[in-house]
């Protein structure tokens, strides 16, 4: 049933608030960020935004992800799974999708087969941990065609490189 245009526009900006409050408090605690390894102070590693369709969830490559590599390990896997816990009480189709910087790889894959086999991982680890529904979730690899900021710098380069999963409501009418 499609919901009129302002009926879904308020059921999304609820959701928005909801899960940006549910991962905030279960990945940070009272914390809103987390220190960065770097010089640069603070850096968030996992972000909600709310799209023209539905939500949009970042998260940053440089911290779930080691260079050149596909599968999760450690304490960002356990981050991973709250957010998929979170996710599937939305009870919403999602769609994974994996994107790098325009730095050719050096290592045994390219940048478009990184990034599909990132998604890939990441639409497993949801179906196999906590049995989000195989049929409401898909991936897709975008490689370097769809930046987010310059790859002319490294922080440009480190913005591109993320996964960004993709929350679909019914179509706005």
């Amino acid at each position: 049933q499609c919901l009129k245009k302002h009926d879904s526009e308020a059921i999304i900006d609820e959701d928005l608030k909801i899960v940006k409050r549910q991962i905030k408090m279960r990945m940070y605690g009272q914390e809103k960020f987390r220190k960065s390894k770097g010089d640069k102070g603070y850096e968030r590693i996992v972000s909600v935004e709310r799209t023209h369709d539905g939500l949009r969830v970042k998260l940053m490559s440089s911290h779930f992800f080691k260079p050149g590599q596909y599968i999760i390990q450690g304490k960002p896997l356990g981050e991973l799974k709250t957010v998929a816990e979170v996710l599937k009480k939305l009870g919403k189709p999602i769609t994974v999708e994996g994107h790098t910087d325009s730095v050719p790889s050096r290592g045994k894959y390219k940048n478009w087969e990184i990034s599909s086999l990132r998604a890939s991982f990441v639409v497993h680890y949801f179906v196999d941990s906590v049995n989000f529904p195989p049929t409401m979730i898909s991936g897709a690899g975008y490689g370097d065609t769809k930046p987010i900021a310059s790859n002319a710098t490294a922080e440009g380069r480190k913005l591109n490189r993320r996964i960004e999963i993709r929350i679909k409501y019914d179509q706005i009418k």
